[in-house]
């Protein structure tokens, strides 16, 4: 059987005080072969993948708390 795991995480670049969605992805092929885990680095303001519709609630629950 293939295997295909892909995980989403909205991080904080606190140098350039920026929001990004970073991908990451680790995918098995069913002959065996595997391809190796990489990852993708996303502009935050354009994301319309996986939980973008709570992009923005995050980023403000992350906000509050760093200032607590």
């Amino acid at each position: 059987m293939a295997e295909n795991e892909d995980w989403w995480w909205l991080c904080y670049d606190t140098d350039a005080k920026e929001f990004y969605v970073l991908h990451q992805w680790d995918h098995v092929q069913i002959n065996g072969l595997r391809q190796d885990a990489d990852e993708e680095k996303h502009d935050v303001d354009t994301w319309r993948g996986e939980g973008a519709e709570k992009i923005a609630e995050a980023k403000e629950r992350l906000l509050e708390h760093a200032n607590t």
